[in-house]
This record gives structure tokens, C-alpha cells and sequence, in this order.
């Protein structure tokens, strides 16, 4: 590809987004592309006619050109500079956002799970004899003066 046509291009308002990522991506990454842009507009300067132009006022463009450019490469290192930044703070923050989630829900699991524990207590009084179905399905018999004592995960107590 000829990135010095698509430049040319790119000056004159005529490329599309593609055209322009391509010589931006050129320009970025290729060591050679600025000399051989410098070197591309120098000789294009000095083949064109005078225009009547001072010295001191070409010289002036010049440095404003250069001043642009410079200017657009600041704004650009530092927007890539707060990006990495912004982004080592988010990973920090969803690493502890994500423990104290865990934390959260296995507090509320621990917690939850022994209050959901409920004692049941089955008697017999003196004289009478009791059955029951636990709720596992067991079938129980309790004799005179006895009580039998378990909670709904289902571990029994003989008293």
C-alpha cells in the first residue's frame, strides 16, 4: 500500500474509516513512517513556487505544524496513561467487590442455615404409648413416660 497517496488522500478529506486506520496504524507502528512523511512534505516545499511567502512567516507555519503535532501525541499518551490506570483501579475494585460478595453469601448461608433449624419434641405421657412418622419415613414408637427430641435435620436425641 502506498501510504504516502493515502496521506495525500487522507488531506484532502477523501478517505474512509478504514483508509484513515490503516495510516494511522502506519504511522504508528512503522519506525520510518514521520522521516519518510518529513522527507515526503520537505521536497513537496521545496518544489512549490514562491508565493511571495516571507521566510520568517513559513517558518512560522512550520513550527505550528510541528507544535500541532507534538500537542496531538501528549493528548494521546496521556488519555493511553489514565486508560491503564483506570484500568488497574477496576481490577482492584472487582477483586474486592467479588470478596465481599463470597463473604456476603457465606455469611447469610452459615447464618441462615442454623437458624433454619427447628427442634421438635414427641412425648409420651405415663400410661400412654405414642407412634409417629418421622419425616425421613421412620415410624417410631414411644413407650410410657418417654419423649423423643430432633430437629428437621433429622438427628435424633433419645431422652
Amino acid at each position: 500500500m502506498d501510504y504516502i497517496e493515502l496521506l495525500e488522500k487522507y488531506m484532502q478529506g477523501l478517505t474512509t474509516p478504514e483508509e484513515e486506520k490503516a495510516l494511522l496504524d502506519w504511522i504508528q507502528h512503522d519506525g520510518d513512517a514521520r522521516s519518510t512523511i518529513s522527507a515526503f512534505y520537505e521536497k513537496r516545499w521545496k518544489e512549490t513556487p514562491d508565493t511571495g511567502v516571507s521566510a520568517e512567516l513559513q517558518y512560522k507555519m512550520l513550527m505550528n505544524i510541528k507544535q500541532n503535532i507534538c500537542q496531538h501525541e501528549i493528548e494521546n499518551q496521556s488519555t493511553a496513561g489514565r486508560k491503564i490506570v483506570w484500568m488497574n483501579v477496576m481490577k482492584y475494585a472487582a477483586a474486592i467487590l467479588a470478596t465481599m460478595v463470597v463473604s456476603v453469601f457465606s455469611a447469610y448461608y452459615f447464618y441462615s442455615s442454623e437458624s433454619d433449624v427447628k427442634n421438635f419434641v414427641v412425648y409420651a405421657d405415663k400410661g400412654q404409648r405414642s407412634n409417629l412418622v418421622l419425616p425421613d419415613g421412620t415410624k417410631v414408637w414411644l413407650n410410657s413416660d418417654s419423649k423423643l427430641e430432633y430437629d428437621n435435620t433429622l438427628r435424633c436425641k433419645r431422652t
